[in-house]
């Protein structure tokens, strides 16, 4: 018996062929492309290859070479361009291989230069060593001497030392002297303070001469001008002295307002125990008017002192640090004899007078002092 299938059917037979038709024929092509795949891998070595001998054959031998000269309007673009690009790569070379050679040739030029400042002369042979020169010792500073500035109204203070506490000079340094001229010249290029303080310096050092030193300060002191007026009372303020106390104390009866007051102070601080030496000097020179002012000094200190007011002795910025131990009333004894002295060779009534006062002055501080040591 026949059976037919029907059209359905036959559509579903139809798609399950066409589909074992697919799967055979995809597997058929996947088995050969791995076949191939394998086959291209055992053919390909990836190693590295490595050369075991050396071989050039580049060579012009037997080759004809092109020296046409091709204009550059018959260029092509390509080789136009190739050109340039050769030209400023040699540029670039040719200027660093100048530049190096100009290095190399300053670098030869300048030993050359240094070979000739070398000494000539056999330098295995030991150097000689230079005999030493012992210098004097320097004076111990006993007391500091501070100054004020007369423009400032007690801002400005500068230690000072006596010419005799300055480093004592070689002996190359004292053939050396400035003279008058020299200093007045030096000084008068440039007036400052600092000027004034580099010559202070060299008077201390020896390196200007006491007389010449102070004739500029004299000179200084009749000028007009009051900056110079002030650069030479601060110079003798520096250099406290003889002739610092009686420029000073001959200056004050003429001198301006403005500067009584660093005058009055500068002679005041004469009163301190290394200066006192000083104020006996000044009464035996027999200027009255120097010997009138010492003994004002004088008396103003020891007044001060037994006060308790010796802040009056000494510029503005030492007040905080004076002590007692800077002023003494046993400093005055030392000028008994000499007060007594002067007093026996005047014949001034007014300078007389003002002898006896001050001796007296100071008897009392001896009878004190000797009171209490009976006590």
């Amino acid at each position: 018996m026949t059976q037919s299938l029907t059209k359905q059917e036959k559509l579903v037979l139809a798609g399950l062929l066409v589909c074992c038709i697919g799967v055979a024929s995809f597997i058929t092509n996947f088995q050969i492309i791995s076949k191939t795949t394998t086959v291209v891998e055992n053919v390909i070595n990836y190693k590295m290859g490595k050369a075991t001998e050396e071989i050039s054959t580049y060579s012009l031998d037997g080759r004809e070479i092109d020296r046409t000269i091709v204009k550059p309007e018959e260029e092509g673009f390509i080789a136009k361009t190739a050109r340039k690009i050769s030209q400023a790569l040699g540029l670039k070379k040719d200027s660093k291989k100048t530049a190096a050679a100009k290095k190399a040739e300053d670098a030869k030029k300048a030993q050359a230069a240094q070979a000739k400042k070398m000494p000539k002369g056999d330098f295995s042979k030991p150097v000689a060593k230079a005999p030493v020169q012992k210098q004097a010792p320097v004076a111990k500073n006993e007391t500091e001497v501070q100054m004020q500035d007369f423009n400032n109204g007690g801002g400005y203070v500068a230690p000072t030392e006596t010419p005799n506490q300055a480093t004592q000079p070689t002996e190359e340094t004292k053939k050396v002297k400035k003279t008058l001229e020299q200093i007045k010249t030096e000084f008068m290029a440039n007036p400052t303070r600092e000027a004034m303080m580099a010559l202070v310096s060299s008077y201390k050092k020896e390196e200007v001469n006491a007389a010449d030193f102070y004739q500029l300060q004299s000179e200084l002191l009749e000028s007009e001008n009051d900056t110079l007026v002030g650069h030479a009372l601060y110079a003798l303020r520096l250099t406290p002295s003889n002739e610092s106390f009686s420029m000073m104390a001959q200056y004050q009866p003429s001198a301006k307002a403005a500067y009584q007051t660093y005058i009055e102070e500068a002679l005041l601080s004469y009163n301190q125990s290394a200066q006192i030496n000083v104020l006996g000097s000044v009464i035996r020179s027999g200027d009255k008017v120097v010997v009138m002012k010492a003994l004002k000094v004088i008396e103003a200190g020891i007044n001060s002192i037994k006060n308790g007011t010796v802040s009056q002795l000494v510029d503005g910025r030492g007040r905080r640090e004076t002590t007692f131990a800077g002023f003494s009333l046993q400093n005055y004894l030392s000028l008994l004899p000499v007060i007594t002295q002067a007093l026996a060779a005047s014949q001034d009534n007014e300078l007389t007078a003002s002898l006896e006062s001050l001796k007296n002055l100071i008897t009392d501080i001896k009878d004190s002092n000797t009171a209490v040591a009976a006590n």
